[in-house]
């Protein structure tokens, strides 16, 4: 009776051990097999790139939609950046200008080009928008102060007292302005070109303008003289450029010297 009653027992041990392993077997094959739905899931398309299957996700196909872009050209752009050098020479490249660099016929290049200049001039356009809402807005919460003060202002506050017409006897009296700018960090601020461009809309006969460039490059200096010249170009006659390197500029930029009758000005156009 002993013998029979701890078998009994024995073989119940058992059967509870191995119904347990049962159950987090089976717990463990429904969370590999839920993880394994929710990743198929959100696969939305899959496209061969030269023989490489890329998948995209249902988030990759909202980045395609946003760029302009196919889903066949986002495969591409996801295939450049993970398998091809592009990937390790410019990591934060934006899909369009990948796309771009690595276009094979003249009929692609001009087709990317045209899309990143498309892309390019709607985010000035808002920047632009956005800044010039930010500047009217701190003009109406502090009126008086001078930061906020447009150009002309500025001006009229530096030259306070100070003549700067012709005198009597009809000799022009020149007046002598110095910008100085970092046009690399400029050429991508808004509010930075906003300011530049009115420094040249105020610029008069007598005016002898000069624009100190800090750290800058061939592509910024070109592209900040771009700027320029599509807003105010015939007023560019006479105004000079002068490539400062990597000097230590006097005061933080940008800010602008007014010079007349001896007498200076420096004011920030931060």
């Amino acid at each position: 009776m002993k013998t029979a009653k701890l078998s009994f027992l024995i073989a119940g041990a058992l059967f509870s051990v191995a119904s347990v392993s049962a159950q987090a077997s089976s717990v463990k094959t429904v969370n590999s097999q839920s993880t394994y739905s929710n990743t198929v899931s959100n696969i939305a398309d899959s496209l061969s790139i030269n023989d490489v299957n890329i998948s995209l996700t249902k988030e990759d196909l909202v980045k395609a939609k946003n760029f302009d872009l196919s889903n066949q050209e986002y495969a591409k752009y996801k295939y450049i950046m993970e398998y091809t050098p592009r990937g390790k020479w410019t990591p934060d490249i934006d899909p369009v200008i990948a796309l771009g660099n690595t276009a094979k016929t003249e009929e692609e290049r001009i087709k990317y080009a045209k899309l990143a200049y498309k892309q390019r001039t709607e985010r000035e356009r808002l920047e632009t928008a956005f800044a010039m809402t930010m500047i009217k807005v701190e003009q109406q919460n502090d009126p008086n102060s001078p930061r906020w003060m447009n150009w002309e202002q500025k001006k009229e506050f530096a030259l306070k007292d100070t003549p700067v017409m012709a005198n009597a006897s009809g000799y022009a009296n020149t007046e002598t302005v110095d910008v100085f700018l970092d046009p690399t960090l400029c050429v991508n601020d808004a509010r930075c070109l906003v300011r530049m461009t009115s420094t040249l809309q105020a610029k008069q006969p007598q005016t002898m303008l000069k624009y100190h460039l800090y750290n800058a490059t061939d592509e910024s200096t070109k592209k900040f003289k771009a700027t320029l010249a599509s807003k105010y170009r015939s007023k560019l006659a006479g105004v000079s450029f002068v490539d400062q390197g990597s000097k230590q500029p006097a005061k933080a930029l940008p800010y602008m010297t007014v010079n007349s009758q001896g007498k200076n000005k420096t004011i920030s156009l931060i």
